[in-house]
């Protein structure tokens, strides 16, 4: 929707009528996400990037720091 990228981890792949939907959940998340749909996930055209290196605890820093604003 335009807003901040996150990363979440995706659990699941659904296919439907030819566009693939990432069922996601966010580790520190009891429950999977439902942005968007809650069956079938993030639509692929939602899809800015992929991870290629983890960090632990980095994304800390940016809740931080967006909470001091």
């Amino acid at each position: 929707g335009g807003g901040t990228p996150i990363v979440h981890r995706i659990t699941d792949i659904v296919e439907e009528d030819g566009t693939l939907y990432f069922l996601t959940k966010g580790d520190n998340n009891p429950f999977p996400d439902s942005y968007y749909h809650p069956l079938k996930g993030v639509p692929e055209s939602c899809v800015v990037g992929t991870p290629v290196l983890r960090i632990p605890k980095v994304g800390w820093i940016s809740i931080y720091v967006r909470d001091l604003f």
